[in-house]
């Protein structure tokens, strides 16, 4: 599957900002095209459900994300295709993982889990690729589960934050699953809420 949902290194800045056509592996047009209609769908998502304006905290980088792009979502806009098509894949996957993190967090706050807020910024500032993850695991099952998952089950997930190259592929696996989770409960929800329509002639 390519790009990948979230490459090892999408919290690397240095790594991300490296130019679109230095990328080893270039996307092919179809690629692109789904890959940027599964960051609008997201981002639509979570400003539909997860107050993504309100959970965005101030000071954001300008790289690897570019500020424009910020200053979109804090408008309560989704960033156009062509915006996003200029961003590689790795940046766009650091989109959605930071707009996920972000929601997550903001949905903690809001029901009174300041601990394990404490708990996600520990792992996501302790320097390795595992911790992060699993920080990140933390934060986006918060947003399925309505609740913070269990330390045994963030632990679990990420083995418990190991750094070796399988662990940290299958962790960026669970995020994506948990992503495509939330997109398709939203649909789901959407489509619930659709008048039905009379078949009767």
């Amino acid at each position: 599957m390519s790009p990948k949902p979230f490459p090892s290194s999408s919290h690397d800045p240095a790594e991300l900002e490296q130019p679109h056509q230095d990328s080893p592996q270039q996307e092919s047009s179809e690629q692109l095209r789904q890959d940027v209609l599964l960051t609008e769908l997201w981002c639509q998502m979570l400003i539909d459900c997860h107050d993504l304006a309100e959970a965005l905290p101030e000071g954001l980088p300008s790289e690897p994300v570019p500020s424009r792009i910020w200053s979109s979502l804090r408008r309560e806009s989704v960033p156009s295709a062509t915006s996003l098509g200029r961003l590689s894949p790795e940046i766009r996957a650091e989109l959605r993982l930071q707009t996920g993190c972000a929601c997550g967090f903001h949905h903690l706050q809001q029901i009174g889990y300041a601990d394990v807020c404490e708990r996600a910024n520990q792992l996501q500032t302790a320097g390795d690729e595992g911790s992060y993850l699993g920080g990140c695991l933390l934060l986006l099952l918060s947003l399925v589960l309505s609740l913070p998952p269990s330390e045994t089950m963030v632990a679990q997930l990420s083995q418990h934050y190991s750094n070796a190259d399988a662990d940290l592929e299958r962790s960026e696996q669970f995020l994506f699953e948990l992503m495509l989770s939330l997109l398709a409960r939203h649909t789901q929800e959407v489509l619930q809420a659709c008048p039905q329509e009379d078949d009767e002639a």
